[in-house]
């Protein structure tokens, strides 16, 4: 058995023992768009490729880093991999490097790893030079991937640097970097990787980079790439069936011992419009792990987005004011001027308008719009802004990425509270004056009904009440300036978003015959320890309330709150036998003047006290004494 059949032997065993292959799918990492492009550079652990039975490998390896005169680093993104769970604390210059994020693969107990840091920091300060990785120790686990032992041929170890690079003299560029690590084995020999938000404007230009671990010069049994269906070769490193070979596209070495930096030409397999691009690796034999691929595209688009800062609501109005500003950022042309403006609420369009001058790239224009809400639109709404939109969903200015045009807002309209009618507030005038005391309050019901959120305050003028000032501090018992009417303005205020509306009732003061209404406080000694739920007869009051007059011209009733009282509310049901719910007790009187339908009010306490108790001894024997001399039956 040759040494190659004898790997897919393993593998074919292995995979049945195991089951299907795991990996960590390529996805996109970041974007670039600008005067930007990409270069890599690495090396491998490996000193031979590994089928041909080496079993070594490496702690260190070196690379050249050689921009040209120009040429910015912007971004530098180290990447390691190599067999076994992984070694993710290394030194890259001379300094220390722990894995910022990591990949694995692996199938059933055989597993790969691969590991991220960003290094852009440590390489814009060295700049051009020789960089070295160490200790990137696999020793101790790789001969369990050497040629018949479990790993069965898939030893290997490397790194490598993807740098983004920025030059004036490039076109504009999107630049897209996607990882992840991604295998492909004889076993399970095709591996799909659909790289998307992509944006062809043009195709001169356009290439594709990879980073792929574990490919062998010596084993080109049907491997292929293909890209969007076509099968790639770039002779003379990556011919059409091995394009995964222990070469460097960047360098031009062929001894990269398993793995590979391979740039690849696409102009001819990609077309206007694409948003998405579909990698394809068939392999009959060869292991093959995708860690990072890199697309540059022509790109001279601009990018609108739209940021709404602020919405203006208006009491009682369907008006609006919209703040909004528009941007063009991460994109490589300018927007141009009178670009659509489409502002929806829940869906319906309510607004169009357009920018107004040329924006730059990395500019951005800021602007204020009116706009009426329909009433057909409730209040709380889903508002809509939409840059590059005609109000029917379509645009006429082409973007690198057509997804992001929008921005919502939470919406909600403000009405005015609204005060509902109340009646006239009628107190009897006792002492003939022509004025009283008066329970406001009492009209607080009438007006609200059930709204909430709302502050009513009460007003002598209505220019008081419409501006908020010198309320009446006392409406719990206020006295008339005016007599017998006066009007009582009250100003209604949602405490949440600040709209007003003021209103008006009439206090009125009517005079009747005098009765004195003088309430007494109750007291009560009673027998017991609890000074709770003793039925009392509240009606002794009347006794005193009807001196002299004729007690059939009045209804009187007890309540537990002045508020009832003065409403008419809540009427204890049995005040001649009223059980009290808390000691001393302030009970409230309600006396109305069947004649003339006029009010009084009044208060007393309810205070019950508790006899003391007597002991009697456990020995209740007679004290006796002898009478006295006298007989008379005294001493």
């Amino acid at each position: 058995m040759t040494k190659n059949s004898l790997k897919i032997y393993w593998i074919l065993l292995l995979l049945v023992l195991s089951g299907t292959l795991c990996s960590q799918p390529i996805t996109q990492y970041n974007q670039f768009n600008g005067k930007y492009d990409f270069t890599a550079f690495g090396n491998t652990l490996n000193e031979a490729e590994n089928a041909g039975g080496y079993c070594d490998i490496l702690t260190s390896s070196s690379a050249d880093l050689n921009l040209a005169p120009g040429q910015t680093v912007v971004a530098a993104y180290l990447y390691w991999a190599g067999s076994g769970d992984g070694d993710f604390d290394v030194t890259f210059n001379g300094a220390d490097i722990t894995a910022e994020r990591t990949f694995t693969a692996n199938n059933g107990a055989i597993t790969y790893f691969g590991a991220f840091a960003d290094v852009t920091a440590q390489v814009q300060l060295t700049g051009n030079g020789t960089y070295t990785i160490s200790d990137l120790d696999l020793t101790d686990i790789i001969a369990n991937y050497c040629g018949g032992a479990p790993g069965n041929g898939t030893n290997f170890g490397g790194w490598s640097v993807t740098i983004v690079y920025e030059d004036a003299t490039l076109p504009n560029n999107q630049l897209t970097i996607y990882d992840g690590l991604q295998k492909v084995f004889g076993p399970d020999p095709q591996l799909d990787i659909n790289l998307t938000n992509l944006n062809v404007v043009d195709v001169v230009g356009a290439k594709v980079g990879f980073l792929v671990w574990e490919g062998d010069v010596g084993i080109a049994v049907g491997e292929t790439l293909s890209i969007n269906g076509v099968v790639m070769e770039d002779l003379p490193l990556n011919p059409a069936n091995n394009a995964f070979n222990s070469t460097n596209s960047y360098t031009g070495a062929s001894d990269l011992w398993n793995m590979d930096l391979d740039l690849f030409n696409i102009e001819d397999v990609i077309n206007i419009g694409d948003t998405s691009m579909l990698v394809q690796l068939d392999t009959n034999q060869d292991g093959i792990f995708v860690n990072n691929i890199n697309v540059v595209l022509s790109s001279e688009l601009p990018d609108a987005t739209i940021d709404v800062t602020n919405i203006e609501v208006y009491c009682d109005s369907r008006d609006i004011d919209v703040d909004y500003t528009v941007f063009n950022l991460e994109s490589t042309d300018a927007v141009p001027a009178n670009t659509p403006i489409a502002f929806y609420a829940n869906g319906t369009l309510v607004g169009s308008f357009a920018t107004i001058n040329t924006i730059p790239v990395d500019g951005f224009e800021t602007n204020s719009v009116s706009m009426t809400i329909p009433a057909a639109i409730p209040n709380d709404f889903i508002l809509t802004a939409v840059v590059d939109d005609l109000g029917d969903g379509t645009g006429i200015v082409a973007e690198i990425n057509e997804t992001n045009n929008s921005f919502e807002s939470d919406v909600t309209l403000v009405e005015n509270p609204v005060a509902g009618p109340v009646d006239t507030i009628i107190v009897c005038d006792l002492d003939d004056d022509g004025f009283a005391n008066f329970f406001l309050l009492v009209a607080e019901p009438q007006l609200l009904g059930t709204q909430t959120d709302v502050d009513v305050t009460f007003h002598q003028t209505l220019d008081d009440a419409e501006n908020g000032v010198n309320q009446i501090t006392t409406p719990e018992s206020y006295t008339n300036i005016d007599s017998p009417f006066q009007t009582i303005y009250v100003r209604l205020e949602n405490n949440i978003s600040g709209c007003y509306i003021t209103s008006s009732f009439l206090i009125e003061v009517r005079p009747v015959d005098f009765i004195p209404f003088e309430l007494v406080d109750l007291e009560f000694c009673i027998d017991g320890n609890n000074d709770v739920g003793y039925p009392i007869d509240l009606t002794v009051q009347e006794e005193s309330i009807f001196a002299g007059v004729d007690p059939s011209d009045y209804t009187v009733t007890y309540h537990l709150s002045q508020f009832d009282a003065a409403a008419g509310e809540n009427a204890i049901p049995n005040p001649t036998a009223y059980p009290n719910i808390e000691n001393p007790q302030l009970m409230w009187v309600r006396i109305v003047n069947n004649v003339i339908n006029c009010v009084e009010i009044g208060s007393f306490t309810v205070l019950i006290k508790l006899n003391p108790l007597v002991t009697l001894p456990a020995d209740m024997t007679p004290y006796e004494l002898c009478d006295d001399a006298t007989a008379d039956g005294f001493t």
